[in-house]
């Protein structure tokens, strides 16, 4: 994982100071995804223990879930 946090590192270029919070949340949860998933085996990302979801459905699904939540915003 990163030393810092998005809101950390300051401003992100070419975003308005109101919408900077959004910015950097986005930021960090594409760059702790992405590492906590990296290096995943085929299995582990399929795997159901119990019958729940896999990892691998809940990774596909979040674009989905971000733009829900920036069509509800509107």
């Amino acid at each position: 994982m990163a030393d810092t946090e998005w809101w950390q590192r300051g401003p992100v270029a070419g975003v308005p100071d109101v919408l900077q919070p959004v910015a950097h949340i986005l930021l960090q949860v594409r760059e702790s995804v992405g590492e906590l998933v990296d290096g995943l085996t085929p299995e582990q990302w399929n795997a159901r223990p119990g019958g729940i979801a896999s990892v691998a459905f809940h990774v596909l699904h979040v674009p989905g879930v971000i733009d829900r939540l920036f069509t509800y915003a509107r």
